[in-house]
């Protein structure tokens, strides 16, 4: 995949995010469909577009949305890292592995956006984080192996196939 492709996911994502979604959101929760394209192409792809993806937009739902610059782009940051270290020990063609990448992902993500709230005495208190976890956690598996089972038969099995 290319970056200028990964680059039209995100963007897409992020649109879709901001303005549509919020729209639909359950219990207050909204998907994050930026971190699922984290997930997924640094599951999928060999490279740092999930992780490079990640930061850059990120960075630009900071400084739309955010109350502190920088938080969610260091998220994505450590959990595209983390998917990166976990994807050899994991089997990549498997629905379940997603599945567990994108559970623990989400926790994490959350987790860590709570506690750099907490060092910067932010607004997001850990029991409204423990209390939209789980409706966060659905949401986001939902998208991500949408992702996974749309993105991931583009997949390429061998890299010296002419017919990819």
């Amino acid at each position: 995949m290319k970056y200028w492709h990964s680059f039209l996911l995100f963007l897409g994502a992020f649109l879709l995010q901001s303005t549509v979604l919020n729209h639909l959101s359950f219990f207050g929760v909204t998907p994050n469909l930026v971190l699922s394209l984290v997930i997924v192409l640094t599951f999928l792809y060999d490279g740092y577009h999930g992780v490079v993806g990640g930061i850059f937009f990120g960075l630009i739902q900071d400084l739309c949305f955010g109350e502190i610059l920088g938080i969610a782009s260091f998220g994505y940051f450590i959990i595209g890292l983390s998917i990166l270290y976990v994807k050899n020990l994991l089997y990549q063609d498997n629905v379940l592995s997603m599945l567990f990448v994108t559970i623990s992902s989400t926790l994490s993500f959350h987790l860590i956006y709570w506690a750099v709230f907490f060092i910067f005495k932010g607004h997001y208190h850990f029991l409204f984080m423990a209390k939209t976890l789980p409706i966060s956690i659905i949401y986001n598996s939902i998208f991500t192996i949408s992702y996974y089972l749309i993105i991931g038969k583009r997949l390429e099995k061998n890299p010296k196939d002419r017919y990819v």
